[in-house]
């Protein structure tokens, strides 16, 4: 590729039609509609002015099976309209609005590329233009068009209203610098009251998903309340769902209780509107988790196609579902919110419901979805200043590298969620990265450092220090408390995790039978038994408690586990089975190597034996022997016509059905299944 300086030179020297056309391409090129439009309107005449741009190898038009154009630097547009004088670039842009008049919205962009200065008329045809780009470009486009409408206005009063129809839109593209920008512009200017609050609740979600959690609940419920007073229902209702977005993230009670006092009084002035808001299903979820499963269960159940809904309506049933544990709608809910609201380059999606959205397939257990839509929120969230889903973000990647057995990178990533946060445990953040830590290290054994880290996420009482986030984490911190020798806190945890999902989610339920079930077997006497099974199987046959495979999996290795050492062999066998397949399935490494390491104790063989080469194609077979000898994986790779990569997967995949977790365990499993004739 020529240096850029290079390419600039020859365009200097190209005839002048031709320096004009690359020019109205440089100023479409942002947006490949724009150029594609553009070039399909060239008349044969226009065309050959292109031919001196192409024998100077600046461009190519029409190449077979490509774009229309393409640049030999993709700098070079950018560069062309930073060293063009206004009056070319304004010529290019006039151009373009003719050129694309069947596109209202772009055609008015490019109108208004063109002005030096405010002009009402191009503003008010950028107004009547957005739900053109909505359609189009999704959302993000829409606020644009308002965000220049607003920068052409005369009007002060006027520029304020577009600030605060832009910084409407620009909320969905999940943006919080951008939605802080336009809030800021839209306050400074407005002289009407009613603008002044809209603005402000823009500049409140803002705040939300950033490291302010405390400042927005308080600006957010303030102007609830202040909004509800003048009759602002709609602004009221739109204040109170990020409000509670931020009281989730800090887990603190009076945070809580302040949005749980600003939705009291939005609904007494709604009523009897309230029950037909969705941001009040959403507000009773996130303020009683457990409390209003039932009430959400029964609106969502109430819906008929999910499609019928609307973006808010989407978003705010989508996030009360995941809240409640109703996993089957959110994934369909915010599935669908996200394709409708488009993916768009310049912007991205909405960060905070990829993110969640990216939690409930971690729920299912749907793990290399959820990792690419938790890397797609970081990403984001990032670009966007939404600190806090970025930390959340890589918390939850963190428990999945701790589910997949990767240690390290658990507590790399975990360290890096909450690096430069205070030490509150209750956060979100918090107890994510610490139910990652104990998840990491009750896989690999080690119950001392599971105890240790997520003892945090209890008070004293053993009471859950996150409302609704500590409940998933309780039975990881029974179990650890149990093997360290923890029997009293094992109870009082257990008990509180029993006493605070009543009425919850089957989720909830079955997590706090398996937690009693782990009690009560540690306590050994025949009654104990008795108890401990019943709540075992009662967690099993929890309804629609296989939503969530790698919970119910766990909860089966742990009855197989007591029923071996109860010496019930043959029905602790098929609980085994069952949880090895699971894990295996999931990719939930150390679980199928612990669930295999007790099917080696009852002697399964064949199939489902999770230490037997028999359990693995020929092909592996044979990758393991030549592993087992020594030969490195380039080596084995040359000597199967195979690539190293291919040969590490099938290693990696072998392991833990050989229940063993690094390469020079080899050796012993091949010795220990003879030759190659008798395992074949």
């Amino acid at each position: 590729m020529p240096p850029l300086d290079d390419l600039l030179a020859r365009v200097g020297g190209l005839p002048a039609a031709t320096r004009r056309l690359l020019l109205v391409a440089a100023c479409a090129a942002p947006e490949e509609d724009d150029l594609r439009l553009y070039l399909a309107g060239l008349d044969d005449e226009q065309l050959g002015a292109w031919v001196p741009a192409e024998g100077a190898g600046v461009v190519r038009i029409g190449a077979p099976g490509g774009p229309p154009l393409t640049w030999a630097d993709p700098a070079l547009p950018q560069a062309l309209r930073d060293t063009a004088p206004f009056v070319e670039r304004r010529a290019a842009h006039l151009t373009l609005t003719d050129a694309l008049a069947v596109r209202p919205d772009r055609s008015a962009w490019h109108l208004a590329a063109a002005q030096l200065g405010p002009d009402e008329e191009v503003a008010a045809l950028l107004v009547d233009a957005a739900p053109v780009a909505a359609q189009h470009g999704g959302r993000p486009a829409e606020a644009r068009l308002l965000e220049r409408a607003a920068e052409l206005s005369l009007d002060r009063s006027l520029a304020a209203r577009r600030y605060v129809l832009a910084c409407r839109a620009a909320r969905y593209a999940g943006d919080s610098a951008w939605v802080a920008r336009l809030g800021d512009r839209a306050v400074e200017l407005a002289d009407d009251p009613s603008v002044s609050l809209e603005a402000s609740v823009g500049l409140g979600w803002a705040m939300a998903c950033t490291l302010r959690q405390a400042d927005a609940v308080t600006l957010l419920t303030a102007n609830a309340v202040r909004a509800a007073g003048t009759g602002a229902l709609d602004l009221a209702w739109s204040a109170l769902p990020p409000a509670a977005v931020a009281a989730y993230y800090t887990g603190r009670p009076d945070l809580h209780e302040q949005v749980a006092a600003a939705y009291d009084v939005v609904r007494l002035a709604d009523t009897p509107g309230t029950s037909a808001r969705p941001q009040s299903l959403w507000l009773a979820a996130a303020l009683d988790p457990v409390g209003a499963a039932a009430e959400v269960g029964a609106a969502i159940d109430a819906v008929g196609s999910v499609t019928d809904l609307d973006l808010e309506a989407l978003n705010q049933l989508g996030g009360a579902a995941w809240i409640v544990d109703r996993s089957d709608f959110a994934l369909t809910a915010l599935r669908v919110f996200l394709d409708r609201l488009g993916r768009v380059p310049e912007r991205g999606s909405h960060a905070l419901v990829t993110a969640t959205l990216g939690v409930v397939l971690l729920d299912l257990a749907r793990w290399d979805e959820a990792e690419a839509f938790f890397q797609d929120s970081e990403r984001i969230a990032g670009d966007n200043g939404m600190e806090m889903v970025r930390r959340v973000s890589v918390a939850r990647l963190a428990h999945l590298a701790a589910g997949r057995g990767d240690r390290a990178r658990a507590e790399e990533l975990a360290a890096r969620a909450v690096t430069g946060l205070d030490h509150d445990p209750r956060t979100s953040a918090a107890v994510i990265t610490r139910a990652a830590r104990g998840l990491a290290a009750l896989g690999e054994g080690d119950a001392d450092r599971a105890y240790d880290v997520l003892r945090p996420v209890v008070d004293d009482q053993g009471a859950p220090v996150h409302e609704r986030q500590a409940l998933y984490v309780m039975t990881d911190l029974v179990a650890a408390a149990l093997r360290t020798g923890r029997y009293a806190e094992a109870v009082a945890v257990a008990a509180q995790l029993r006493d605070r999902t009543r009425g919850g989610s089957a989720r909830l339920r079955q997590q706090a039978l398996h937690a009693a079930a782990l009690v009560a077997a540690a306590r050994g006497a025949a009654a104990d038994r008795a108890e401990a099974e019943e709540a075992f199987r009662a967690a099993v046959d929890v309804p629609a408690g296989a939503l969530w495979p790698f919970e119910r999996a766990r909860v089966q290795l742990d009855l197989g586990i007591w029923l071996r050492r109860e010496r019930r062999k043959t029905e602790a066998r098929q609980h085994l089975v069952d949880a090895h397949d699971a894990f295996e399935r999931i990719g939930a490494v150390p679980w199928a190597r612990i669930a295999g390491t007790e099917l080696r104790a009852l002697g399964v063989r064949g199939a489902t034996d999770a230490g037997g080469l028999a359990d693995l194609t020929p092909q592996q077979q044979e990758i393991v022997r030549l592993a087992a000898r020594g030969l490195s994986n380039p080596e084995i790779a040359e000597r199967l016509v195979l690539s190293p990569r291919t040969v590490a997967s099938h290693l990696y995949r072998a392991f833990p059905r050989l229940g063993i977790t690094g390469r020079g365990q080899l050796r012993d499993v091949v010795d220990a299944w003879g030759t190659d004739d008798e395992v074949q």
